[in-house]
């Protein structure tokens, strides 16, 4: 059930059956899954900034109808683009086993997002162990202390070694999977397990599509 504050979700799906659109015809134009689709409607999953920009473009709403900025759902063509508004977050480059929130939070570095994303930091990514899901030099938005659902990518420490992984579960057993032939999936039994965050969204580079104020 979606909760009651979540403007987004509802509003999502109230217009998009208003406009007599499936959520398989939406994924389609906006070019993402129709799971990605359900998951919004139902607060599962918030919408990178440039996803929700190509969402209100197909719906033909404004951004701030769908984020509850507005009660009027026309678009403003005399604005060209509507800007998201936008804060920033710790951004760090590697994670080690020791580190908590209070030393990520200290980091020098911060990156701008989207404010109405819930996340902790921002990981530049150094590795191909997701690929090509997440690639070497993406941002990725991460939440901590955040429980894990299966198919969740996370960042997880396993016998002092921190991992990024898919997160999956058979019968009370763990297993990590890599989309990355070159990296076995990992059975948690007899490892030392200890999950530091679950990814909530691959950035999309703003800059290029102009939509952080």
């Amino acid at each position: 059930m979606i909760s009651e504050d979540n403007i987004l979700a509802k509003r999502l799906e109230e217009i998009r059956k208003i406009k007599g659109i499936s959520r398989e015809k939406l994924a389609q134009q906006v070019e993402i899954s129709t799971v990605s689709i359900y998951n919004y409607e139902h607060g599962l999953q918030d919408p990178s900034a440039g996803t929700l920009a190509r969402i209100a473009a197909v719906l033909d709403v404004s951004v701030d109808y769908l984020l509850g900025n507005t009660n009027k759902p026309e678009r403003d063509s005399s604005k060209g683009i509507t800007f998201l508004p936008s804060k920033r977050v710790p951004l760090i480059r590697s994670i080690s086993p020791a580190d908590t929130y209070e030393s990520i939070s200290k980091s020098k570095e911060t990156f701008a997002i989207p404010e109405f994303f819930d996340v902790d930091f921002a990981l530049k990514v150094s590795t191909d162990e997701m690929e090509p899901v997440v690639k070497p030099n993406d941002v990725i938005l991460v939440k901590m202390n955040l429980k894990a659902e299966k198919g969740d990518i996370i960042i997880v420490v396993v016998d002092d070694k921190v991992l990024l992984r898919e997160f999956h579960y058979y019968d009370r057993l763990i297993v990590l999977r890599s989309p990355n032939p070159k990296y076995p999936e990992i059975e948690m039994q007899g490892h030392q397990y200890r999950p530091l965050g679950v990814v909530i969204s691959k950035y999309e580079e703003l800059k290029k599509q102009d939509l952080l104020k």
